[in-house]
């Protein structure tokens, strides 16, 4: 409850809600009220009224200041708003006890309820929370009236042969003893003869005869009993004392108690007894001891007990509420309810009142006296259709000539059918008893959630007609279709069957003369009989149920589940273990032992309701899989390079682990059930060639360090782990570098704030948590030295698997990146994430890709088409197992991010964030062919080529090398003896080497190649022209535009085999010029000021032409040549791409000129 403390405010109090605000919003209202104390309503508007000014509370509750001098009668006025439907009640609490309701509907309504609470108090007025709108108003408050408050014990301890308690020793020679001369209660178990079990009871108390009783006292505590964890000394009420406190069933009041040693008087303050009724009331001081030496026993006092109550009417006490059925209500049953009701005036009437909308309860049924103070309604509530709840609650007003009324709380049960499950097998093997069990099976057409319908498993023994408490519940889901089984041994029954089952209890013992019995809706005491094997209080000895060193087996699953046994529905065998067939009928178990899979290997064989077992060896799944249970014995091993889907549970009593490599990462389905036994091994590979920043995280959570298992505890593994720095000297878990500078960082989204990790040695991995990870290889490489090659490595990790619902709070502030991790074994769709999340931007998200330039690159990813930007990654709305990644905050409101195992997409494809890209694994040359006006124009290809090069590869014709398909028109190919083809892989590129080309069928005169070249070293590559007799240098990593001509009736121009590509040594690439050829420089220009160099001097006419991409002239000139050199100063080019031609004799070249 919200309280305020309010200084010297008391009853009376009034409150008119006149300084209430006007907001017409659902809130929390806050406001001073009309004698100066600060109150609140929740779920609260303020702009309704009834007399004037009222407060209007949907689904939340009003709470007063804290008031003193108690609470007589409390008056408030209430009205339904807005037109909603339907009448309630408001509930009134006075320091969190219940004293009354006041209802409420569309009219005007005064309610005055009698509290009788003394002291200071809180008062609560709560909704019924079903969405009316309620208006209240005029509130008052009336005092306390001590004058009715009445001493009900009080003892001193002054009179020791007349007080009120007696002492009673159910251990030990320690009692509770009075001294007149002390006047109090004194126990000490030292020196006893054993440990202290020890009671101080009140005598008989009518507590009906009161209301708002309080109970006072004082004790003192000397030395302490170290042994005892809890109070030495308890406090205890019970209504039905045996007259011996150890067969009596007690029930424990909270109150204040000395301080452990103190040795000081401590008052218990006011301790409410006013929810305890009774003619027949007993209160108890127990004490104990562990012992009776020091240390082991303690000195308690007790004094001034005092016990008082308001004398008056009250209304009728209403106990023991009972409806038959108890639980397991169908649509077919009437309901019966009785209730226990005393009152000292005795009982003048008593009214069920029943209805199906929780607060209206328009129907009314007599109660009369049955037997006792039982009371039983006339007629029963009418069978309701399924899915209806009832509501009901029971009024009683006494005799007395100033009569009260009580209403118990609102009780309800609900209308359903009963479950479609029976019992399928029941099993009891001759060669093994302790591997019995109980099958159930589902024939329903809905999955059953055992945590929401309850059902028990019991067993009858020996013609018992109780169980004495031999059941267990359920656990778990079961789809339709689908087995469950309880087995006796958890240690019997896999190694029997090989796999676990789904529920083990030691009372699943039945040997062959015992009944089993499904309950709905409770155990075998409060639930509903739903199936049954046998008959109850029939020994199954020579029955024809006797299933002993037998299976009894269900002949048909379609049955409808019977409170009865009926004996042809069963088929009962003598068997033995290998006869029984737990779950899913006849399941499969696939075993691998001493390198054999039994009865089959499962990789194509197993189904999702099939189980594996791996007693021991090593096995390895590369495809994909689903089983229902996966148990991995101690001395086995699996590797999984594929998706691995598990429907039940993980057993891993051996070792897991989940590969990833250049092709494949293995992954872990949706996954809902449980992993038990070793941690889990997780990889991730990180492709080399490329030193650089990566965004990483882990699948699970370890207890071990990140130097252990990312650094590999300083073990130089080649292929394995990495270089994580952060000192010079090696301190702090770091590889010491001479720089000291970090290469591990976390992300404070809050402040959108790298951090470097402070150490590795201390911090542990956690699944999901992200970090931004400098990767220079794997742990071989020599980290003093920037220029090491950049080693393909994998991450190694050891720890607990993430499944289930993963959330991460983030950044509450608009726009703000939030630096997170795929906690899961799987590839995940961040568009399933973000819609799920709170308050995070669905629209995109953002990688860290370093596969782009040279170091890597933010990549944004169009959650609406998983396109990326720049459009020349790999990255798409997949996020991998073990990478991390940015999101956005919305608004500036809490914000979250949840994964579920529903979000999971193993079967897309692993991305090149963490695969090696063409640009760093691979050497290429791309040719595309294209028309001068489709390239001035940003149009079509017109065909293309690609050469891929590659340490070790053959040149001759394999698989990976593509035939090229003739085209109507421009045709480009690739020769390779009599081949011609589209994509050549080669070995790397050697000096001197040629590769012809074949390009036909010409339908234009002007053209330009486009040459794009990745990571060609060691050699100049050349486009080599036969009929220009040039040969044109290709710059490495950037596009070269050569643009070249051809002439139908020259056919030289237009033969097939005009161009090729040659290579030659790079030392010589900026000085060989060939003799027809020329070059630009500077190119790059700063100002669009060049000069030409030619290969040799002449003095014919030259014409220099410039053209933009566009293809528009820009420049012409005619020049004559003097020391082989052209200046062209007189030009004004803008930033951007040129093209500069030469024509001379006839002939055309062209040079790409760059302006920054």
């Amino acid at each position: 409850m919200v309280s305020v403390s309010l200084f010297g405010q008391t009853t009376p109090v009034t409150e008119s809600f006149s300084n209430i605000g006007n907001s017409g919003s659902y809130g929390t209202s806050t406001w001073t009220g009309d004698d100066g104390g600060t109150w609140t309503a929740t779920d609260a508007r303020e702009d309704e009224s009834i007399n004037g000014k009222a407060i209007t509370i949907r689904d939340g509750k009003l709470t007063s200041p804290s008031i003193t001098g108690g609470a007589g009668t409390i008056t408030l006025t209430t009205q339904r708003k807005f037109g909603d439907s339907g009448s309630g009640d408001l509930t009134v609490y006075v320091n969190d006890v219940l004293v009354g309701v006041a209802p409420y509907d569309a009219s005007v309504q005064t309610s005055t309820i009698t509290a009788n609470v003394s002291g200071s108090f809180v008062l609560t007025v709560e909704t019924p929370s079903n969405g009316n709108r309620i208006a209240i108003d005029d509130l008052s408050i009336t005092a306390f009236s001590s004058s009715d408050n009445v001493e009900i014990i009080y003892e001193d301890f002054q009179d020791c042969d007349n007080i009120s308690f007696t002492a009673f020793s159910v251990s030990s020679t320690a009692n509770w003893e009075c001294s007149n001369s002390n006047g109090y209660e004194q126990i000490n178990a030292y020196n006893a003869d054993e440990a202290a079990d020890d009671y101080l009871i009140s005598e008989e108390l009518n507590l009906d005869t009161y209301s708002n009783e309080v109970l006072t006292f004082e004790s003192y505590n000397q030395y302490s009993d170290d042994n005892i964890d809890g109070a030495e000394v308890e406090l205890l009420y019970t209504t039905a004392y045996t007259g011996d406190p150890s067969t009596t069933t007690w029930q424990s009041i909270d109150a204040t108690f000395a301080s452990a040693d103190s040795e000081t008087w401590t008052p218990s303050g006011d301790v409410n007894l006013s929810a305890i009724s009774g003619n027949a009331v007993r209160i108890a001081f127990h004490y104990t001891s562990s012992g009776t030496g020091p240390g082991s026993s303690s000195l308690w006092r007790i004094d001034d007990v005092e016990l008082s109550g308001v004398l008056g009417n009250v209304g009728p006490a209403i106990n023991n509420i009972s409806q038959s059925p108890a639980t397991g209500v169908t649509p077919s049953d009437a309901v019966t309810v009785s209730a226990d009701v005393t009152d000292s005036d005795g009982i003048a009437s008593v009214v069920l009142n029943w209805g199906t909308e929780s607060g209206n309860l328009p129907n009314e049924i007599t109660m009369n006296l049955s037997s006792g103070d039982t009371y039983v309604a006339d007629t029963d509530i009418p069978a309701q259709a399924d899915g209806t709840t009832v509501y009901y609650e029971i009024v009683a007003t006494d005799a007395n000539t100033s009569p009260e009324t009580s209403t118990s709380t609102t009780q309800n049960y609900t209308s359903l059918e009963l479950l479609s499950l029976i019992i399928s097998e029941v099993a009891d093997p001759g060669n093994t008893p302790n591997a019995k069990f109980v099958e159930v099976y589902n024939n329903g057409s809905s999955t059953i959630d055992f945590s929401s319908q309850i059902v028990y498993l019991a067993r009858y023994s020996n013609g018992n007609t109780t169980t004495n408490n031999s059941s267990v519940e359920l656990t778990g889901t079961l789809a339709p279709g689908d087995y469950y089984v309880i087995a006796y041994s958890s240690s019997a029954f896999p190694s029997a069957y090989g796999f676990e089952a789904d529920l083990y209890s030691g009372f699943v013992s039945g040997n062959g003369d015992d009944v089993y019995a499904l309950y709905q809706n409770g155990d075998e005491n409060s639930g509903t009989l739903l199936d049954i094997y046998g008959e109850i209080g029939v020994d199954g000895t020579g029955e024809a149920w006797e299933y002993k060193d037998s299976r009894a087996v269900r002949n048909s699953l379609s049955y409808e589940p019977s409170a009865t046994w009926i004996a042809s529905q069963w088929d009962i065998t003598a068997a033995n273990t290998e006869d029984m067939t737990p779950n899913s009928g006849e399941a499969v178990a696939y075993t691998y032992s001493e390198g054999t899979w039994s009865p089959a290997n499962p990789e194509g064989n197993v189904t999702s309701s099939d189980n594996i077992v791996i007693e021991n060896g090593q096995v390895n799944f590369s495809s994909d899989i689903e089983v229902n249970d996966l148990i991995i014995n101690s001395d086995g091993a699996l590797t999984v390079e594929a998706v691995l889907g598990v429907n039940g549970d993980i057993t891993n009593n051996g070792s897991l682990t989940f590969i990833s490599n250049n092709t494949s990462v293995g992954q872990l389905g949706e996954f809902n059930g449980s992993i038990t036994g070793n941690d889990i091994n997780v990889q991730r590979y990180i492709p080399g060639g490329n030193r650089a920043f990566r965004f990483l995280t882990s699948t699970v959570t370890t207890s071990t360090s990140i130097h252990a298992n990312w650094q590999e505890n300083d073990v130089s593994s080649e292929g394995y782990g990495i270089h994580i720095t952060g000192s010079t000297d090696g301190s702090n878990g770091f590889d010491a570098t001479p720089s000291g500078n970090p290469s591990l960082f976390g992300f404070d989204n809050a402040n959108e704030a790298w951090f470097s990790i402070d150490n590795t040695d201390v911090n542990t991995l956690v699944a999901g948590e992200p970090y931004r990870v400098f990767v220079r290889g794997d742990r071989t490489i020599d980290v003093s030295q920037n220029s090491s090659t950049a080693t393909a490595t994998t991450l190694r990790a050891t720890g607990t698997l993430a499944t289930g619902d993963q959330t991460t709070n983030l950044a509450n502030t608009q726009d703000n990146f939030n630096f997170i991790g795929n906690p899961y074994q799987a590839i995940v769709d961040m568009n399933l994430v973000l819609d799920n999340s709170t308050n995070l931007n669905t629209n995109q998200y953002y990688v860290w890709d370093p596969n782009m330039n040279t170091q890597g690159a933010y990549v944004t990813v169009d959650l609406s088409t998983g396109a990326p930007t720049p459009s020349g990654s790999a990255a798409n709305q997949f996020i991998q197992p073990g990478q991390a990644a940015f999101v956005t905050t919305l608004t500036n409101a809490d914000a979250s991010i949840l994964f579920e195992e529903s979000d999971k997409a193993t079967g897309e494809s692993m991305t090149g964030v963490f695969r090696n890209s063409d640009q760093f694994n691979t050497s290429t040359i791309n040719i595309d062919l294209q028309s001068q006006l489709a390239y001035a124009n940003n149009g079509s290809m017109a065909d293309g080529a690609l050469l891929k090069f590659v340490a070790n590869a053959s040149n001759g014709i394999e698989a990976n090398d593509a035939a090229k398909l003739g085209n109507i028109d421009e045709t480009l190919s690739i020769v390779n003896g009599g081949h011609y083809l589209s994509i050549e892989t080669r070995d790397l590129p050697q000096i001197g080497e040629v590769i012809p080309f074949y390009l036909s069928n010409y339908r234009q005169e002007d053209y330009v190649f486009r040459i794009n070249l990745n990571n060609i070293n060691g050699v100049t590559a050349y486009l080599v022209d036969e009929y220009l007799g040039t040969q044109t240098p290709l710059v490495n990593n950037e596009e070269n535009v050569i643009s070249f001509n051809v002439n139908e009736a020259d056919e030289e121009s237009v033969s097939p085999t005009r161009f090729s590509i040659t290579f030659a040594d790079s030392n010589l690439a900026n000085t060989t010029i060939d003799k027809n050829s020329f070059a630009l420089y500077p190119n790059p220009t700063n100002t669009g000021e060049f000069t030409i160099q030619l290969a040799g001097s002449s003095a014919d006419r030259l014409e220099v032409k410039v053209f933009d991409m566009l293809g528009k002239q820009v420049y012409g000139k005619q020049f004559e040549t003097f020391e082989n050199q052209i200046k062209v100063t007189e030009v004004a080019l803008q930033t951007g791409i040129y093209l500069v031609q030469l024509n001379q004799k006839g002939k055309t070249y062209t040079q790409k000129l760059i302006v920054k």
